[in-house]
C-alpha cells in the first residue's frame, strides 16, 4: 500500500510538473508570435492561386513593417484594402474578411519550424466562402517568404529574439542533452495544446 501511495504521489507531481512546463511553452509561443492565416474561397486552381496572389500582397506591405507584436493588428484595414484590390485585379468579386484573434490551431509544420497545437493570435483572412485549403506562416516575428522558403539562420535569430531558449529550441527541433529530449517534449505541449482553451477574435477590419 505504501508503495501504490508513494507511485501516485510520485505520478501526480510529474503531472502537474508537465502541465506546467506546457502551459508555460504555450503562454510563451502565443504571447510573442502572430500568425498570417489566409483561406481560399474554394480548392480550385484557380482559388488557390488567388489566396497566393493575396498572400503575397500583404506580405510585401507587412514584411518589415513591424517592431512589436501589438502592431500587426493596427493594420487590419489595410490588409482588407489589399486583398480587394487583389481580388478585383484578378476578375473576381468575392467578399474578404479579415479579423484579428486568438484561434485554436492543429500542429503546424513550416520549412525549419514546427508549432505545436494550440492558441494562437493570428490574422486571418477569408476570401469568398473561405471553404479552400489556408496557407498559414509566422508573421510576427517576421518570418514569412512569399517563395516559401525560409532562410535558417534568420528564422533562428528572430525567434531567439522573441522567444524563451526553450521555445525557441522546441519548435526548431534542436538536439537536446537533457533527460527527456525535446520530441517528447514537443509531444507534450501538443497534446495539452490540443485540449485545451477557445478561440477568441479580438477585432475585424470594418
Amino acid at each position: 500500500m505504501k508503495k501504490f501511495i508513494t507511485v501516485l504521489a510520485v505520478s501526480i507531481f510529474m503531472l502537474f510538473l508537465l502541465v506546467g512546463y506546457s502551459t508555460s511553452v504555450n503562454s510563451n509561443l502565443s504571447s510573442n508570435m502572430v500568425r498570417l492565416h489566409v483561406i481560399a474561397n474554394s480548392d480550385s486552381e484557380e482559388d488557390q492561386a488567388l489566396k497566393l496572389k493575396v498572400r503575397d500582397a500583404i506580405l510585401s506591405h507587412s514584411r518589415s513593417n513591424f517592431t512589436k507584436k501589438d502592431e500587426v493588428k493596427d493594420e487590419l484595414e489595410s490588409y482588407k484594402e489589399i486583398a480587394k484590390e487583389v481580388i478585383s485585379e484578378n476578375g473576381y468579386n468575392y467578399d474578404v474578411e479579415v479579423e484579428y484573434g486568438n484561434f485554436k490551431f492543429p500542429t503546424k509544420e513550416y520549412n525549419n519550424l514546427r508549432l505545436p497545437a494550440g492558441n494562437y493570435d493570428a490574422v486571418r483572412v477569408k476570401i469568398g466562402t473561405a471553404k479552400g485549403q489556408n496557407w498559414w506562416c509566422v508573421m510576427f516575428p517576421p518570418l514569412c517568404f512569399v517563395d516559401g522558403t525560409t532562410d535558417t539562420k534568420y528564422a533562428e535569430e528572430k525567434l531567439r529574439a522573441s522567444l524563451s531558449d526553450e521555445s525557441a529550441r522546441l519548435i526548431t527541433s534542436k538536439a537536446d542533452d537533457s533527460m527527456m529530449p525535446f520530441e517528447i517534449k514537443f509531444k507534450i505541449v501538443e497534446v495539452y495544446g490540443k485540449l485545451s482553451g477557445r478561440s477568441k477574435v479580438y477585432a475585424k477590419a470594418d
